[in-house]
C-alpha cells in the first residue's frame, strides 16, 4: 500500500506495515509538510530513525534542520543547516532562517524559469527536509531566554515567524518540514500553518493530543490509540483517510550507522547547487 501513489516516488519510504500486515509506504516529495508525535516510550524516535535514515540513503535529499537534543540530526552535523544542542539557540533561528533563504533562492529561479514548482530532485537541487525535533521545547528554551535578555529578546518570535514562514511558503520550492514533537499544541499546529501540514504520523497519546493531531479518529480508534504498543499509530496524509500503521524497531545505533554511513558518502560527491 502507498499512500498517494502516482504523485511522485522521488523519496518513497517504507513507514511500516498495514494492521493486515501489508507493507504502507510514503512519498515524502508529496507537496505536504509533516508531523510526528507522540508520547514518551511510545516509538517516537524509533520511527523517526527510521524514516530518516532511509531518506538518507537518497542522494537527491537533503536534511536538515534544529535538534536541540543533539541526537536525532547528529549524523548531519557538518550542513551549515544544520543546529544542536541547547548552548546557542539562536544558531537555531540562523538555521531555519538559512533554509528560508534557499527558499528565497529557489523561488526566484522558478521566476526566472517561468515554472511554479520544484517536482523533480537531483543532487543538484535536493529536496530539502527540514527536521525540527521537540519544537515545543525549543520555544520554551527561546522564550525562558528572551525573559533573561536585556533589553529583552526576540528569539521566541523569530523561530515561531521563521517556522510559519516555511510551512507556507516553501513546499513550492522543493522543501519539506518534519516537526517533531511528544504533543502538537495549537500554537504550533493551528490557522494556515494546520492546513499545510496535513500529513501527520501520531503514536500513543492522550485525548488532548489525538484531538490535535487527527481529529477524525473514531472511539474505537481513540481508545486503541491511548493505549498502543510502540511504534504503533495511525497517520493520515492529503486526500488519505487515518490508516493503523506497525512501524519497524530501529535502535540509534542502528540509524547512526545508516546515516552516518549514507552522510559520508554524500560529503564525498560533487557540491551542490544549493548553498
Amino acid at each position: 500500500m502507498t499512500l498517494n501513489d502516482g504523485l511522485s516516488s522521488m523519496a518513497r519510504v517504507r513507514v511500516g506495515l498495514t494492521g493486515h500486515r501489508e507493507p504502507i509506504d510514503y512519498d515524502v516529495a508529496t507537496p505536504s509538510h509533516i508531523a510526528l508525535a507522540g508520547a514518551t516510550r511510545s516509538g517516537k524516535s524509533a520511527l523517526a530513525y527510521w524514516l530518516l535514515g532511509q531518506l538518507a540513503a537518497m542522494p537527491w535529499v537533503r536534511i536538515v534542520g534544529s535538534d536541540v537534543s543533539s541526537l536525532l540530526l547528529h549524523p548531519f552535523a557538518g550542513d551549515p543547516l544544520v543546529a544542536l544542542g541547547q548552548d546557542d539557540l539562536d544558531a537555531h533561528a540562523r538555521a531555519l532562517e538559512g533554509v528560508e533563504k534557499l527558499m528565497r533562492d529557489r523561488l526566484d529561479r522558478l521566476l526566472a524559469e517561468r515554472c511554479d514548482k520544484i517536482d523533480e530532485f537531483t543532487v543538484a537541487c535536493p529536496l530539502v527536509v527540514v527536521v525540527i525535533e521537540e519544537f515545543p521545547s525549543l520555544l520554551e528554551l527561546a522564550k525562558t531566554l528572551d525573559a533573561s535578555a536585556s533589553p529583552k529578546g526576540r528569539l521566541e518570535a523569530r523561530l515561531r515567524s521563521v517556522f510559519l514562514r516555511l510551512v507556507t511558503q516553501s513546499a513550492k520550492c522543493g522543501i519539506r518540514v518534519l516537526v517533531i514533537a511528544q504533543r502538537m499544541d495549537a500554537s504550533i499546529l493551528q490557522g494556515v500553518a494546520r492546513s499545510n501540514i496535513e500529513t501527520r504520523f501520531l503514536l500513543r497519546s492522550d485525548e488532548a493530543g489525538i484531538e490535535m493531531m487527527i481529529p477524525d479518529l473514531d472511539d474505537q480508534q481513540r481508545a486503541f490509540l491511548a493505549r498502543a504498543r510502540p511504534g504503533v499509530g495511525f497517520m493520515t496524509a492529503p486526500c488519505v483517510p487515518p490508516t493503523l500503521f506497525r512501524g519497524v524497531a530501529v535502535s540509534y545505533q542502528q540509524y547512526l550507522d545508516q546515516a552516518e554511513a549514507c552522510a559520508a558518502l554524500s560529503s564525498a560527491s560533487l557540491p551542490m547547487t544549493d548553498p
